[in-house]
């Protein structure tokens, strides 16, 4: 799985995205409410989402007021990569992410999201073998490392 990582940022004056959590889970059609700590930036934000884990962004919303708080209403394609980044315009140097976390097509209550199957690659590297997950229908990332 591919996790773009980020030097810690809060004593930076960075923005803090506090809400969706790591590990969520999020249905296409709820409403995802996206919070965060404004640092007290004036000005606007970009909040953008990728299903890819950070590797591509497309903008959720282009500018909206440093609030702290933006609605949205998730939509497809599924995926277990989901991250999101909030920029603000006045200053992009104070940018922030915040990931992973799924997006589904429907959630079953008390149970994660049906894993398909996992099938092991043919290596022959037998302290490193490589794993096949097949989520039938979701967007992932999964890199071989081999």
């Amino acid at each position: 799985m591919y996790v773009q990582c980020e030097p810690d940022s809060r004593s930076l004056g960075h923005l803090i995205i506090t809400v969706p959590e790591q590990a969520s889970f999020w249905e296409i059609g709820d409403t995802m409410p996206i919070s965060w700590d404004t640092r007290g930036i004036s000005g606007d934000v970009t909040i953008s989402l990728s299903r890819d884990g950070g590797k591509t962004y497309t903008d959720i919303v282009e500018s909206t007021l440093n609030d702290g708080s933006y609605e949205w209403t998730v939509t497809g394609a599924a995926t277990f990569n989901g991250m999101l980044k909030v920029v603000p315009l006045s200053d992009p140097s104070k940018a922030t992410t915040q990931g992973l976390f799924s997006i589904v097509t429907t959630l079953t209550p008390n149970q994660p999201p049906e894993i398909v199957g996992i099938i092991p690659d043919q290596t022959t590297d037998e302290d490193d073998p490589a794993w096949t997950l097949d989520l039938s229908g979701y967007e992932s990332d999964l890199e071989d490392s081999g």
